[in-house]
């Protein structure tokens, strides 16, 4: 489940899931803990999932 959610958001932000894997740790946990909000993240297009990316590394996190 981890490297699911590792490549989903690697697709968002055109990057290798292990370099997201090193620095979205945190947004890749809260996702998994929250399957409602990783359901709709899956589900999403660009600007929704990217909405739900930034929510949660810039708001929970900082």
């Amino acid at each position: 489940m981890h490297k699911a959610v590792a490549e989903s958001i690697a697709g968002l932000l055109d990057a290798i899931p292990y370099q997201v894997e090193l620095w979205d740790a945190p947004v890749i946990d809260h996702l998994i803990q929250n399957p409602i909000l990783r359901s709709q993240f899956d589900e999403a297009g660009q600007d929704l999932k990217w909405n739900i990316y930034r929510t949660i590394k810039y708001s929970c996190f900082s």
